[in-house]
């Protein structure tokens, strides 16, 4: 992590201002002598993730690298995987290499979507997945205040704590369909405010001030 700090250093030296969504990330660079950091919350593109009426044919999905980064917990994302795969068999979708249109529909096909954000940083993939009408898992082991700020665990998506806790509340959920549902739309809303046009907005506000 030092290294790569390091490097991003080096890179942001060059700019006037340097846009980051990670909070970790930010107080390194402010530390080490970078001027005019600001961390936001990732954003998505509207015209590549909404809610589209399909079918649900699967109880959880999983779209990312199955990369052996620990979480705070303990486990990896294939760690994960091969739980949710073991669990579910059929009811499960887990894959890399989806982006865009087709990530787009296997949420919209999903009742639950997880994203498990490598070092506990949260990434654009939470946002694309709110977009959905999946419902969003996240790991309750998350450190960024912006998102804390600004989304309510089990109101908004819903939060577990290692994999047993996981594959309880997805048992528990998907009894659940029309509360998986709401949770879903309320998340729909507030994503209105973190689309790129949104987040430019943002920042062009922050620069020109």
């Amino acid at each position: 992590m030092h290294q790569a700090v390091e490097t991003l250093k080096c890179v942001a030296s060059y700019y006037d201002y340097v846009f980051i969504f990670s909070e970790v990330n930010e107080n390194c660079l402010l530390k080490m002598g970078v001027k005019n950091v600001q961390c936001l919350l990732p954003c998505y593109d509207p015209n590549v993730f909404n809610p589209i009426g399909y079918e649900k044919k699967f109880k959880i999905s999983f779209l990312g690298q199955f990369d052996y980064l620990f979480d705070i917990l303990g486990n990896t994302r294939k760690e994960y995987c091969l739980e949710l795969e073991k669990e579910f068999f059929h009811d499960a979708f887990v894959g890399k290499g989806f982006y865009a249109e087709e990530a787009n529909q296997v949420y919209n096909e999903s009742l639950i979507a997880l994203d498990l954000p490598i070092m506990s940083v949260i990434g654009p993939r939470s946002f694309s997945i709110g977009a959905t009408t999946a419902m969003l898992m996240l790991p309750s082991t998350l450190k960024s205040n912006l998102w804390l700020r600004s989304f309510n665990p089990e109101m908004d998506y819903v939060s577990f704590d290692g994999v047993g806790d996981l594959k309880e509340k997805i048992k528990y959920m998907v009894k659940r369909p029309e509360e998986c549902l709401k949770i879903s739309q309320r998340m729909n809303k507030k994503m209105l405010r973190h689309t790129y046009k949104e987040r430019f907005k943002e920042i062009l506000s922050l620069v020109l001030n």
